[in-house]
């Protein structure tokens, strides 16, 4: 076996047999149930009284936002700048399904039913319900100190953008909105805590175990080391199963009852509080001449971010930020990318944060330019092409691109394509005046991919550890597959190095008890990161076991 193989997906037969252990699978003996009330308003002042709640049966505590504060006010910020994102609200809701009580009792259903005896009063308020309205004058603010509720404001600069559009024979300019999305698990997110000593255990739905461990113990004191975040199965996350108030939530409640507690979204409840993606907005100009030489690109993102700023919502924004010149030659460029707050649930990574966003605007625009030039879309895109003799390339974006042959590349797919064939057939069918319509699309781009360390993993290292078996060998390693094929890709790099078969090779991942030092998955950035650690790490056990066979055998290495 040999990477690159197919081969049949090992973790397959235990997913689709029922094997699996989601975490709302795991409660430990004495496991209570905590359910949390939520706003049924975008926009309120609140008075929130739980006495009811803690008379009802089987209840243990009935807790506020007011009380959660005392432990813990907020989840912990990218910038001190950023506004409060409370745990629990205390004295304002600012979207539909913001928590303003908590309830734990022994079982999910007395929880459920304690929470309808919470009793909330809502005064509610002026709403900000877009971008484009929260930006307006007279428009209600979010929080106090953010103008015009502007959380985010950068720029970028490159050459002179007014000029290049003012000698310009064309300019074209568009707007494009991208709405909101929801990252539509098959698994709900949950969580279980169980202390453990002096320490906890938490089992999350999640992509970044090693993420959430340092949220935790930054939002509740306790230490790293003393707490262990395991990501059991995982069904699904698409950027979604990132970091939430409610983890950091059940972890103080087991602290505060001192024995596990569980929680696990409901489908409505999960659709309104996982981040949401997408939901940006793209004000996109670029220029050329008659002959299609573009000579400027001038962008504006206006991404709405929700009702505060999530671990990664302005960053999503901020994503695909040096990837909107493309693949192109594209001197003079400037964007400005406002990050705005509103009444809506708060916006995370998806599939891509920002990068599909900006290959979007771009080839979009590009495409626009052709149909005013009345060129063909290849056509143009071919006269502005990064040549190959111009590699490395700084693009105006700040992006260095090391190699890249695109006119080879798109000249493999015409042939395959038969693109000429389709450009003719689509002329016809069109000429024809039937009722049914040829589109041919067209799309170029390369993609920023292999993310490195954030805010939280300031010092993040990937560690990949490889130990030989009676068996075959044991991979230690901190990712965590949720629908990825992982398990499979780790075991097939191994299985090429050491020559053991791939169903010999046993993969252990998603916990840092066993894994203390990763920086988990998203951004496409697993087997092109984690994999080359963990190649050098089966390297160097296969040439550890020549040294000691050529000791043993005496004989050179060479020889083994």
């Amino acid at each position: 076996m040999t990477i690159g193989d197919s081969v049949l997906r090992t973790e397959d037969q235990h997913l689709i047999t029922g094997r699996t252990s989601w975490a709302s699978n795991v409660r430990p003996a004495g496991t209570v149930h905590l359910v949390f009330v939520r706003s049924f308003v975008p926009h309120a002042r609140i008075s929130v009284t739980v006495d009811a709640a803690r008379q009802a049966p089987g209840v243990l505590a009935a807790w506020t936002g007011i009380d959660i504060a005392r432990w813990c006010s907020e989840t912990p910020r990218l910038a001190d700048d950023e506004p409060l994102f409370p745990l629990v609200a205390t004295d304002i809701v600012r979207y539909v399904g913001e928590a303003v009580a908590v309830v734990v009792a022994r079982s999910a259903a007395a929880a459920q039913d304690a929470a309808e005896l919470v009793d909330v009063t809502y005064d509610e308020l002026a709403v900000a319900p877009d971008a484009d309205a929260a930006m307006a004058d007279g428009a209600p603010l979010l929080h106090a100190g953010v103008e015009r509720n502007v959380v985010l404001d950068k720029s970028r600069k490159s050459g002179d953008v007014d000029a290049a559009f003012d000698a310009a024979d064309v300019v074209v300019r568009r707007r494009f909105e991208q709405p909101r999305v929801f990252p539509a698990a098959m698994e709900p997110r949950a969580v279980t805590v169980q202390p453990a000593g002096d320490g906890y255990t938490a089992w999350v739905s999640t992509q970044v175990p090693h993420v959430v461990q340092r949220l935790l113990a930054e939002g509740s004191g306790i230490p790293t080391t003393d707490i262990r975040v395991i990501a059991t199965d995982v069904g699904g996350g698409f950027g979604g199963k990132f970091s939430y108030p409610e983890e950091l939530v059940v972890l103080l409640a087991a602290r505060e009852l001192n024995r596990p507690v569980a929680w696990t979204a409901t489908r409505s409840e999960d659709l309104l509080t996982t981040f949401h993606g997408r939901a940006i907005i793209q004000e996109v100009a670029i220029s050329s001449s008659l002959a299609g030489e573009i000579s400027g690109l001038d962008v504006r993102l206006i991404s709405d971010v929700g009702a505060y700023s999530s671990t990664i919502g302005p960053g999503a924004a901020m994503g695909g930020v040096k990837m909107y010149p493309g693949i192109y030659q594209i001197e003079n460029f400037r964007l400005r990318c406002q990050c705005v707050l509103t009444n809506k649930t708060p916006v995370g990574a998806y599939r891509g944060a920002g990068r599909p966003e900006a290959t979007f605007a771009i080839e979009r625009i590009v495409d626009e330019l052709a149909a005013e030039l009345d060129m063909d879309p290849i056509e143009l895109r071919s006269k502005n092409w990064i040549q190959p003799h111009q590699f490395p390339y700084k693009t105006a974006g700040g992006q260095t691109y090391d190699v890249g042959d695109y006119a080879a590349t798109t000249d493999g797919m015409l042939e395959l394509s038969d693109y000429t064939e389709l450009r003719r057939r689509q002329e016809k069918t069109n000429a024809e005046g039937s009722t049914t319509r040829m589109g041919i699309g067209v799309s170029t781009y390369v993609e920023v991919c292999g993310g490195g360390a954030i805010r939280y993993d300031d010092n993040a290292v990937e560690i990949a550890g490889v130990r030989l078996t009676p068996e075959g060998a044991e991979v230690i390693i901190g990712t965590t597959a949720y629908g990825t094929g992982h398990l499979t890709s780790w075991a097939q790099i191994v299985s090429g190095v050491l020559g053991v078969d791939v169903e010999a090779v046993k993969v252990l991942q998603g916990d840092t008890g066993l894994a203390p030092h990763g920086f988990d998955s998203y951004g496409s950035r697993s087997v092109s990161v984690v994999g080359s650690a963990l190649l050098e790490a089966a390297q160097g056990v296969r040439d550890r076991a020549i040294e000691v066979a050529a000791r043993l055998l005496e004989c050179d290495a060479a020889d083994i």
